[in-house]
């Protein structure tokens, strides 16, 4: 994801994420939570993404992967990634 996406989805100046990117600030508590609440749920960042009018890259192919890994084709990997929905 780009810095302009990540603007976009979380409603931060892009100067900000720059910033975030090269450790020269960190986040205020509200983004900070907005943040971790996406990485830890990827389907509320999809959620975010699609009121942003924001397209997350390879999402389609995660898609695939978390069906196979749900299968059990990659047992191992399943447990150490959050469940996400599909559109």
């Amino acid at each position: 994801m780009t810095q302009q996406q990540a603007s976009k989805i979380f409603g931060k100046g892009l100067i900000a994420f720059s910033r975030y990117e090269n450790e020269d600030s960190c986040p205020d508590t509200s983004p900070r939570l907005l943040i971790e609440l996406a990485i830890a749920r990827p389907d509320i960042l999809k959620t975010l993404a699609d009121r942003a009018n924001v397209t997350i890259p390879l999402w389609k192919e995660r898609c695939e992967d978390e069906k196979r890994m749900m299968a059990g084709q990659c047992p191992a990997a399943a447990s150490t990634r959050a469940p996400i929905t599909h559109e």
